[in-house]
């Protein structure tokens, strides 16, 4: 719990929220030790490479703000750096601009919700790119 929360949460909870939340069926001592044992478990090898790492390197690539709104240009330094080149990306750019285009489902209420907010950019608010102006940056 407390590793799945110190990855993806920009406010991690502390112990005691998780003790609470498990009606204090374990003791301090147990979560912290079961914690423990599950990053020796996994050899300590527990992220991916995310997007938000992903644009935190793209930005400082490209000496943007991370709030840049535009798709910037895809240049030698950040092939070098991602181990990508334009053509690589560019199915997975149709595919996330037609996603993005496409009418939020109702089952992603929340998260919609949360990348709505000023911590997060409010990316949720930002219309995607258009296809014509996609497809023009891919050439």
């Amino acid at each position: 719990m407390l590793l799945a929360c110190n990855l993806e949460e920009r406010f991690p909870s502390c112990v005691n929220d998780f003790l609470y939340i498990c009606d204090d069926a374990y003791k301090r001592s147990q979560l912290i030790t079961m914690e423990a044992n599950i990053l020796q478990v996994l050899n300590f090898d527990i992220t991916i490479p995310v997007a938000y790492r992903f644009l935190r390197r793209y930005s400082k690539c490209v000496n943007a703000a991370l709030v840049t709104k535009d798709l910037g240009g895809w240049n030698p330094c950040l092939q070098f750096h991602s181990g990508y080149s334009a053509e690589d990306l560019a199915p997975l750019a149709r595919k996330l601009q037609y996603m993005l285009s496409s009418t939020p489902d109702s089952k992603l209420a929340t998260v919609w919700s949360k990348y709505s907010h000023k911590v997060f950019f409010e990316v949720t608010l930002m219309p995607p790119v258009n296809l014509e102006k996609l497809e023009k940056f891919l050439k």
